[in-house]
């Protein structure tokens, strides 16, 4: 099946990481989000606001350096979209 050109779409980057994700949004709908990430458990180890302005830069940062090497699934969450991802760290 072929992407929908409009569709919201969330690039994470790198993978694997070892400290810090950068997240790259396209076609970015100007509503505030909540990025979470879950452990290999489902156990929530890391939540983040994403605002307004930066979803009009199109991207943002989390710094993950905490976090024990494995993993995670990362959840972008807004009011009107939502993904999952996968992610390790090294």
């Amino acid at each position: 099946c072929a992407k929908n050109a409009s569709q919201l779409d969330i690039t994470y980057y790198p993978n694997p990481f070892t400290s810090q994700v950068y997240a790259v949004i396209n076609n970015t709908i100007p509503e505030n989000a909540t990025v979470t990430v879950y452990n290999i458990l489902g156990s929530k180890v890391f939540t983040q606001t994403i605002n307004h302005d930066q979803l009009e830069l199109k991207s943002f940062n989390l710094d993950l350096s905490t976090l024990v090497n494995g993993v995670y699934f990362i959840e972008f969450k807004s009011d009107t979209y939502s993904a999952i991802s996968k992610i390790v760290k090294n």
